[in-house]
Parts: structure tokens; sequence; C-alpha cells
């Protein structure tokens, strides 16, 4: 009798064990459903859906072939996240990298397009070609904030230099008129002193573009001068002069041209050492804003 009792007693502890072994199980199962690591919504609901599905099958009654089928399931699941959730950090790395990868890019463009501080650009592109390298996003996002910091002051510098520039053309515009220039039914230009060394372009957008409009402005070509069709409607002409008197032979041609019917706007620029023809056309052009309704 006795004996009958301690096999009774040791069933109601395995039965008891039995249970806090599931109960354990799910407590498992509870805390990596809870402490999954975060990520984008699309990407963590679907698999901790699953994982909440599974934890659910989780009951007392569970036998030794359903807690085996369960761990399995489990196990796929969180195997599955973990794929996911790895290939997610991995495109935000590649993306990154791209996107520095950029930066650098632009600011080479920049370096290319002005030669006041290109050198200055440059370096900056230089360091942000070289976190592309990197392993740590940390240490990359803190150094990339450095250069971003730089790129975003020397725009800030270009901007002030662009900006001084159009004033002192305004400005031009203002003090070193010349009435006596040009007069209204004449096709001579204004004597021009020559200033070696100092090339500048005066541009005329013109419309109609015809073999007309090229002779008025020959008029004001002297011997040494350039004159050349940049496109279908614009002309260049280059001398050996300063800014001030550019300015002053583009407004006396300008004048003329809107004298004999043509629609035109003008621009003009002084090479700067080492610039390239593509590069002095294209700040000539836009400078033309400048002088947009001057003269009218």
């Amino acid at each position: 009798m006795f004996s009958l009792r301690k096999q009774i007693s040791q069933l109601d502890d395995i039965s008891a064990t039995y249970k806090h072994l599931i109960e354990g199980l799910g407590a498992v199962m509870d805390s990596v459903v809870k402490h999954l690591p975060e990520a984008p919504k699309e990407l963590l609901d679907e698999p901790r859906r699953q994982l909440k599905t599974i934890r659910a099958g989780v009951q007392p009654n569970l036998d030794k072939d359903g807690i085996t089928d369960t761990r399995d399931r489990f196990n796929t699941a969180v195997e599955d996240y973990g794929k996911r959730l790895t290939g997610y950090v991995r495109r935000q790395e590649r993306e990154t990298m791209e996107i520095l990868d950029l930066l650098s890019s632009v600011a080479d463009q920049f370096a290319k397009r002005d030669k006041d501080h290109g050198g200055r650009m440059q370096s900056i592109a230089r360091k942000l070609r070289m976190l592309t390298t990197g392993t740590d996003l940390a240490e990359i996002k803190w150094k990339l904030a450095q250069e971003v910091e730089q790129l975003e002051r020397a725009m800030e510098d270009m901007t002030r230099g662009n900006t001084a520039v159009l004033q002192r053309l305004q400005e031009s515009l203002v003090d070193l008129r010349r009435p006596a220039a040009v007069h209204a039914s004449s096709l001579q230009g204004p004597a021009v002193p020559r200033r070696p060394g100092r090339q500048c372009m005066a541009l005329f957008s013109v419309r109609p573009a015809d073999q007309r409009a090229r002779t008025l402005i020959e008029a004001f070509r002297e011997p040494q001068d350039r004159l050349e069709a940049i496109s279908a409607t614009e002309f260049g002409l280059t001398k050996e002069c300063s800014l001030p008197d550019i300015i002053a032979v583009m407004e006396a041609v300008t004048e003329r041209l809107r004298q004999a019917g043509f629609d035109c706007h003008a621009g003009a620029a002084e090479r700067l050492r080492g610039e390239e023809a593509t590069d002095l056309v294209r700040r000539a052009r836009e400078s033309s804003t400048a002088f947009a309704g001057k003269g009218r």
C-alpha cells in the first residue's frame, strides 16, 4: 500500500514537473517575441505574427511530438526573421555608401566649376569617398557630419563670392556708363583701351539670329577682337580689355540691336586665370540676369 502511494506521488511530481517545463518553454518563447530586434514595421509584423501563433499552441497537454514540432517551427520563424533583418542591414549599408559616393561626386563637380574653391571642395570629396571604405556606421556617421558641415561652409563662401561679383557688375552699370559712347544712329562702338592679358567676353542672345544681326555686332569688333557664333541664337564678342569696358561695349551693341528691331539679351564676364572657354561662356550667360531690363 505504501509503495502504491509512493508511485502515485511520483506521478504527481512528474506531472507537475512536465507542467512547469511547458510553462518554461512558453515563457522563453514570450521573451524571444518581446525582445526581437527593432526593424521597420513591414519587416517585423509578419514574423511576429507567426511567432505569436506558434506560441499560442503551447498548452499544458502538449505531448512530446507536439513539443518537437513547436520547437522546429519556432526556430524556423526566428531564423527567417534573422535573415530578413540581415538583408535589411546590408541594404542600408550599401545605400549609405552610395549616398556617400554621390555626395563626393557633387563636391567634385563643384570643384571643377569653381576655381577659387576647387582645392577645398576636392579635399571634401576625397574624405567623403574614403568613408565608403569604412565598416563602422557610428564612425561613418560622425565623420559624415563633419564633412557635410565643411561642405555647407564652402557653399556659403561660394554664394557670397558670386553675390559680390554680381554686385560689382551692377555697380559698374551705374558708375561706368558712357552717355556719349554710342550715338543712336551710329554703328561706331565706344573706344576701348586694350588690356593685354585681360580677356573679356560679351555674349548676345539675339532673335532672329540672322546675318543682319551679326553685321550689327561686327561693327563693334576691332581687328584684334574675336566674334563667333556660340549657338544658334548666341554671338560672343571677345576683347582684351577690362570688365567695365566690355560692359560698355555690351550696352552699346544691345541698344543698337534693339533699335534695329531685334530681341536681345546680353551678359559679360572676365576670363579667370586658367579658365576654360566653356566656363567663360557659361558665366557670361549667367550674368545676363544681372543686366535684364537694363537699357530698355
